[in-house]
């Protein structure tokens, strides 16, 4: 009798032993997830904010504002540009991290989202900023973040293009883009990886405005950022406008990193 209690004695020690052993291991493994996105104002707000000359930055937001002379002519017989076709291209740039997932061995993984719009401008204030837009593009591409192979790299998972127009006195002729992967990258499993991925070119001469045009990659690929490593991710592409009856002109983006 004695033996078998000594053994059910001993039999419940070793299975809460076990039990703390399995419970500390997966403690040991587990993760911590950080949500930011519900505490970041809109695309929209950032936009806005932006063109009216607000440009709000903080640890998980960055925004940028550029302005370029307008574009060359699409060749049209013996049409060559004049003053009145002349526009500036404004560039807002919105960067986000939507979330991090951290690990105890210090890995994280990120989730981040950065949209670019491209506004052809009829017109500028005294501050450089749109007093009045045309035409141009948004793309918002979507990406997973991790570090692999010594380097911060980034996995476009989606894109989305939205043609614009704010003013009828523009329309967009054609829009042409295409989203790649190519370069030295790692699988998420941190195996080396160089083949090439492409998604199919989108060749568009019928325009619906404000209608996203939204791509799912499939790409296996992170691609390292701010490197020397020859490599890269992103759309590429162009569209082509002009301004009532006047010169067609093509602007050419490059959305990669």
């Amino acid at each position: 009798m004695k033996y078998r209690l000594l053994m059910f004695v001993f039999s419940a020690f070793f299975v809460l032993s076990v039990s703390k052993v399995v419970l500390a291991n997966e403690n040991e493994g587990s993760s911590t997830v950080n949500e930011y996105e519900s505490s970041q104002l809109s695309n929209e707000e950032l936009f806005q904010k932006a063109l009216a000359g607000e440009l709000v930055n903080n640890e998980h937001t960055q925004v940028y504002v550029t302005v370029t002379e307008s574009d060359s002519v699409q060749p049209q017989g013996l049409l060559s540009i004049t003053e009145e076709d002349k526009v500036e291209i404004t560039k807002v740039e919105i960067h986000k991290i939507l979330s991090e997932e951290v690990f105890p061995n210090g890995d994280v993984i990120s989730k981040g989202e950065s949209e670019v719009t491209l506004l052809a401008a009829g017109s500028l204030s005294e501050d450089k900023y749109p007093a009045s837009s045309g035409v141009g593009v948004r793309i918002k591409l979507d990406y997973d973040g991790q570090s692999l192979g010594g380097f911060s790299t980034r996995k476009l998972t989606r894109y989305t293009v939205t043609p614009l127009r704010s003013d009828t006195g523009f329309s967009m002729t054609s829009l042409e883009y295409q989203a790649a992967n190519f370069g030295t990258g790692w699988k998420a499993d941190g195996t080396m990886y160089v083949a090439s991925e492409y998604m199919t070119k989108q060749q568009i001469t019928s325009i619906v405005y404000n209608s996203p045009l939204s791509h799912t990659t499939n790409f296996v690929k992170y691609t390292p950022i701010n490197s020397d490593v020859i490599a890269s991710s992103g759309v590429t592409g162009k569209f082509s406008y002009r301004r009532g009856s006047g010169s067609i002109l093509t602007h050419q983006f490059d959305l990669s990193w």
